[in-house]
C-alpha cells in the first residue's frame, strides 16, 4: 500500500470481500478481510480491525484462522514509544558528498605488479603466504618430496617395462 492511501485501501478491500466467493466465509473472501483489518489499523479504525480480525478468528479455513491470530496479536501488542534517546545518530558530514557514500574506490593497478602467471613457481610460492597470512595449516612436510618419490619410482617401472619388452 501506498502511505496515505488508507481510506481508499479500506474501501477496495471492502468491495473485495464482498466480491469474493463466498463472501466473509470463503478462502478468498477471508484473505480479504485479513487485509481490510490491517487498511482499517492504518487508517486509524483500530477497534473495528481488532472486530474483524476475530471473527476470522472462526473461519472456516485454517490458514485464515492462523493468520488472523497472528495479525490479531500484533494489534493487540502494546505500542512502543520511543524518545530520542533510542536512536543512534550517525554524523555523515564527515563521510563527504552523499554521492560518495558507500563508493568503492579500487586501488590503481601497477601495470608491473601483475599477478603471477596461475600454477608457475612465483604463484605457488604466493598461494602459500597468503595460506600462512590466514593461518590456514600448510601441507604436510616432506609431501612433496613423497609426491616426487612416487612419481621417480612410477617412471622407473615403466622404463623397466618398456626394457623387458
Amino acid at each position: 500500500m501506498k502511505g496515505g492511501y488508507y481510506k481508499d485501501a479500506v474501501r477496495y478491500f471492502t468491495q473485495a470481500v464482498a466480491a469474493a466467493p463466498g463472501g466473509l466465509t470463503g478462502r478468498e473472501g477471508g484473505q480479504y478481510s485479513v487485509w481490510l483489518a490491517q487498511a482499517l489499523q492504518a487508517a486509524g479504525r483500530t477497534k473495528e480491525a481488532v472486530g474483524l480480525l476475530q471473527t476470522c478468528e472462526s473461519h472456516p479455513d485454517s490458514d485464515v484462522r492462523k493468520i488472523s491470530e497472528s495479525v490479531l496479536y500484533v494489534l493487540r501488542a502494546p505500542e512502543l514509544k520511543l524518545g530520542e534517546e533510542n536512536f543512534v545518530r550517525i554524523d555523515f558530514a564527515s563521510e563527504g558528498p552523499p554521492s560518495e557514500w558507500g563508493r568503492w574506490k579500487p586501488k590503481p593497478r601497477d601495470p608491473d605488479d601483475e599477478p603471477p602467471e596461475m600454477y608457475s613457481l612465483e604463484w605457488y610460492v604466493e598461494e602459500f603466504e597468503k595460506r600462512q597470512a590466514l593461518g590456514q595449516p600448510a601441507e604436510r612436510e616432506g609431501a612433496a618430496a613423497e609426491t616426487a618419490l612416487v612419481l621417480l619410482g612410477a617412471v622407473g617401472v615403466l622404463a623397466a617395462l618398456s626394457l623387458a619388452l
